[in-house]
């Protein structure tokens, strides 16, 4: 009798509320299936989509399109800065290398190493001039608390080299129509005096380089550490990363970092060529 009386109730309230024998592990407010509460479907808590719970979104798993464009932050100075120059103001004019550690630090900047650093050419009256003025000053360069703009660096395939891909300008001034009165920075026809910063992810595949020519400053760091030293105040100078010196494991993803710094209001060249075809994103 209690069995027959059991079985009426279940067979009144599957009438009533219906039945199912699935469960539904969905998080109340959340809608993205998984069980862990942070709306990104991958089954740990920290936010990110990769799965292993380290929160610092892996750059193996970026999901931007690959697209042949270079996203850089650029930042302007003037001739108050210690570090940027008015023209005819500097008299070693040369690369130095050993400026900023071989290492980015944990927020993906350049650190400070040394004023002086390295001559590359020993026959420049170097000995009396700091090429940066101190630590705090050079943390200036690419602080994300400073005023900036984003502009995108497209790169072009090359036609007299197939399949490199080049973003080339003499006249690398992305400030002046920020900026239409560049006087401050001791000179009239430009806007001088900036730093440039590109953070982007590429896939290794052997037979890659990557080429800067250009001026003034340039530190390029692959898979955070420095692979290309064009430091200091001088005029055009080219340097090439041969991606396969750098023991860099096949298909797998690794971040490329430019740093770039225009110092003294005389030239403004800007030159990129790479046979890396693709660049993604760096993922938040």
């Amino acid at each position: 009798m209690k069995k027959l009386l059991l079985l009426l109730i279940c067979l009144f309230l599957t009438t009533a509320v219906g039945c199912s024998s699935s469960t539904d592990n969905t998080m109340p407010g959340t809608g993205d299936g998984d069980s862990d509460g942070d709306g990104d479907s991958d089954g740990d808590s920290d936010g990110d989509s990769d799965g292993d719970a380290d929160g610092d979104a892996d750059i193996e798993n970026a999901d931007s399109p690959c697209r042949g464009v270079l996203p850089a932050v650029v930042r302007d100075f003037n001739a108050n800065h210690p570090d940027f120059y008015e023209g005819g103001s500097l008299t070693c004019n040369t690369t130095t290398r050993g400026l900023v550690d071989d290492e980015l630090n944990s927020d993906k900047k350049p650190v400070f190493r040394s004023s002086s650093g390295t001559p590359g050419d020993s026959s420049k009256t170097c000995d009396d001039v700091d090429m940066i003025d101190d630590e705090d000053s050079f943390n200036d360069w690419y602080d994300d608390g400073r005023d900036s703009i984003n502009v995108e660096l497209e790169l072009v395939e090359d036609e007299e080299q197939e399949g490199y891909f080049t973003y080339e300008t003499a006249l690398f001034f992305p400030l002046d129509n920020d900026d239409p009165d560049p006087g401050d920075d001791g000179a009239t026809n430009h806007n001088y005096l900036f730093t440039t910063e590109i953070h982007t992810i590429f896939q290794y595949k052997p037979g890659q380089v990557f080429t800067f020519r250009g001026d003034d400053d340039v530190w390029v760091f692959v898979d955070d550490r420095l692979a290309l030293d064009l430091g200091g105040i001088h005029g055009v100078e080219e340097g090439t990363i041969d991606m396969d010196d750098l023991g860099l494991e096949e298909n797998r993803k690794y971040t490329l970092d430019v740093f770039h710094a225009e110092r003294q209001p005389t030239y403004s060249n800007f030159k990129i060529t790479t046979s890396i075809s693709c660049f993604q994103t760096v993922a938040e």
